[in-house]
């Protein structure tokens, strides 16, 4: 992050946030220096850069007032500029010439918008706690989780094309993992947890299941991807997991997909073992001691261990063991989505069963029901204050603070105490001639100022009655996570090292190869669900096969999301010696395939992804306007082919495999729901 700057405004047009690369802190301060704003040996302080950056911030204000708010802008110097109105606050990513190759400034402003949603939700104030010292903690925690995002980004295809890669388990890994999760909800519920929502088992960076209670709202990809980097933030802050490194080892082909249990599966045979270096006419053959050495020591960082004393049953927990003095569980503060809209605010726990293999547990607030109608009530004044219809928003709100103040006394206590200020500035809107104005009153000043002060009086007492309550989730100590842990250890026991060899060969490509010749790789995304199927593409960061070939799939994943931007349906081309082809499917409900026109109602520059945007579904909704929403579902597919092959070929074998995927996809997920209901 050299050459990006992330900088958020408040009301007051003060600094919220602030982070600058190496680069765009030298571009400011030559810029500071040229304006006399500051001297050569001066340093560059908050007072500059708000100096600095005060007309972009009026030109943005005076656009949006006009709305003809504008996105991003690029300076003659070659700058940069990317815009974002979240609530009364600004969001700024500056970006400077050199820092082409990594994502563009707008992927940062998407993951930074998400990052402040998802910590402080409809309480932004808590971005820049009073407190210097909490101040830097929260600025030096939400730039690791923007670092360890871009690091997955560079090494987890899932990050990437942002979709959740599940691991694909058969029925007997499948049932043996829900039963673990089923174990750890027992366990955590009878030590006070009664509260759960949600309950990930991931394996690397793939969840292998995901429980969610009946009364809330399925995690969406969003959050899941998210609440996945702040997993790799706490449990492993200097790599991405315990894969993280991308060793190559010979490994283990695996079959397992056909079969109902591991007994059935040949795990033990020497017949075929390819390696991810290897081409598919050069399989190397190993050993099976060499194989379960190789793999322990790459996966559980056992590599002083002596290859004929290797256990793989023991040696799949001596990293637990080893760092038993280590915290057990992280805990972090965020908002999800509530069942009825709005955001929940939860506690987020971070489990470490063994070294690899987490347990997620997010836990919902105590007094649901009143974060809930706390934050109906601040999304309708929002609304009201920045949309149409005003008659019908206000008769909303209304409703809504009258529900929220008679909670408020039916809790009592200090939730009745932190209502105080809010049901003053409630009598002082509607003292500001807020009746008369929703009927179409000019006097607006005044009204408008009345609903930034409850807005502003709402948010921070929602952060001492909802955020900062201590007492709102159960207060577990460390032994109780370590005795869980040692508990499901048997549980794990059968399944650890067989989970850990199918986090990195999830999906095997030469599975494809004999009805797909000449297929390198594809990368298959079902964006309705937001789903990854793919190959893995481990490298060690040596030059070999593998690293080159995941060199040109990450090249040309960023070619598809241009072509997406521009409008483009399938996309074909040569590239040395290897031919590329990537195309979107559109479907209805009942899986019909829809006549996708030959160029997409799309906007240029459209942020491609489902990180803080809806980019597939405005694609969805604009170039089919007339179907009923959600009813157009989307498929996404990039597939790599031998440089040989024609065009027409790639393309008439791309839409067969996309068809093959999509079958086998809807099985697998209606085999999980089945599996977990």
């Amino acid at each position: 992050m050299e050459h990006v700057g992330v900088i958020a405004f408040d009301r007051q047009s003060d600094i919220a946030f602030l982070h600058l690369g190496r680069h765009v802190q030298a571009s400011l301060e030559r810029a500071a220096c040229k304006m006399g704003l500051m001297d050569e040996e001066g340093a560059l302080d908050s007072n500059v850069i708000i100096q600095l950056l005060s007309p972009l911030l009026r030109s943005f204000d005076a656009m949006l007032g006009l709305q003809q708010q504008y996105e991003s802008l690029r300076t003659a110097s070659g700058m940069e500029v990317c815009f974002s109105k979240e609530g009364d606050h600004v969001h700024l990513v500056l970006s400077v010439a050199g820092g082409e190759s990594g994502p563009r400034p707008g992927v940062y402003l998407r993951l930074f918008n998400s990052l402040v949603r998802l910590h402080f939700g409809f309480c932004r104030h808590l971005l820049k706690p009073s407190s210097l010292a909490e101040r830097n903690a929260t600025w030096t925690q939400l730039v690791d989780e923007l670092s360890m995002w871009m690091r997955l980004r560079e090494r987890r295809q899932a990050f990437l094309v942002e979709a959740v890669e599940y691991l694909e388990l058969n029925a007997y890994v499948r049932r043996s993992c829900a039963e673990l999760v089923s174990l750890c909800v027992s366990w955590l519920r009878q030590k006070g947890d009664s509260g759960l929502a949600h309950v990930l088992l991931v394996v690397d960076t793939k969840p292998a299941v995901i429980y969610s209670n009946r009364g809330n709202s399925q995690l969406s990809a969003e959050e899941v991807l998210l609440v996945l980097c702040l997993l790799c933030v706490c449990v492993s802050p200097q790599e991405t997991s315990s894969f993280s490194q991308d060793v190559s080892p010979m490994e283990l082909r695996s079959d397992s997909d056909r079969f109902d249990s591991p007994d059935e599966a040949p795990l033990d045979t020497d017949s075929e073992y390819f390696s991810p270096r290897s081409t598919p006419f050069s399989t190397p053959r190993l050993s099976r001691a060499r194989r379960e050495a190789g793999s322990l020591r790459t996966l559980l960082h056992t590599a002083d261990a002596d290859e004929s004393s290797l256990d793989p049953h023991e040696d799949a927990f001596r990293s637990t063991r080893d760092d038993d003095a280590a915290p057990v569980c992280f805990e972090r503060r965020i908002f999800l989505r509530a069942p009825g809209g709005g955001l929940m605010p939860c506690l987020a726990r971070f489990i470490q069963l063994v070294r690899g293999i987490s347990l997620i547990a997010v836990v919902e607030h105590s007094r649901s029901d009143l974060a809930t109608q706390w934050c109906t009530c601040f999304q309708q004044v929002e609304a009201v204050a920045t949309g149409d219809d005003r008659v019908r928003r206000g008769k909303a709100m209304q409703a809504s603070f009258r529900g929220l103040f008679s909670l408020g006394r039916m809790l009592g206590g200090g939730v009745e105490r932190s209502l105080s200020p809010v049901a003053t500035a409630w009598n002082g809107l509607l003292k500001s001639g807020f009746d008369e104005w929703l009927e179409g009153s000019d006097d607006s000043a005044r009204v408008q100022n009345a609903l930034d002060h409850l807005q502003q009086v709402l948010s921070r007492a929602a952060g001492h009655v909802l955020v900062s309550d201590s007492e709102a989730y159960a207060s577990l100590q460390s032994d109780v996570f370590q005795a869980m842990r040692q508990r499901v250890q048997h549980s794990l026991h059968d399944v650890a090292n067989f989970l850990f060899t199918k986090a990195r060969r999830n999906v095997v490509i030469t599975f494809y190869l004999r009805s797909f010749p000449s297929l390198l790789h594809f990368v298959y995304v079902d964006r309705h669900a937001h789903r990854l199927i793919a190959p893995d593409l481990a490298s060690d960061g040596h030059v070999s096969a593998t690293g080159v070939l995941k060199d040109k799939v990450w090249l040309q994943l960023a070619w598809a999301q241009r072509r997406v931007s521009a409008g483009h349906v399938q996309s074909c081309h040569w590239d040395g010696d290897y031919c590329y082809c990537h195309v979107l499917r559109f479907e209805d409900s009942g899986g019909n395939l829809l006549p996708a026109p030959g160029k997409m109602a799309t906007k240029e520059e459209w942020p491609v992804g489902v990180v803080g945007s809806d980019f597939y579904r405005r694609v969805c909704h604009g170039t089919f306007p007339y179907a009923p929403a959600e009813s157009v579902l989307c498929h996404e597919l990039l597939c790599v082919f031998v440089g040989a092959v024609s065009l027409p070929y790639a393309l008439e074998q791309t839409h067969r495999l996309a068809t093959t995927l999509w079958e086998s996809a809807a099985e697998r997920e209606l085999e999980q729901h089945v599996s977990l209901k």
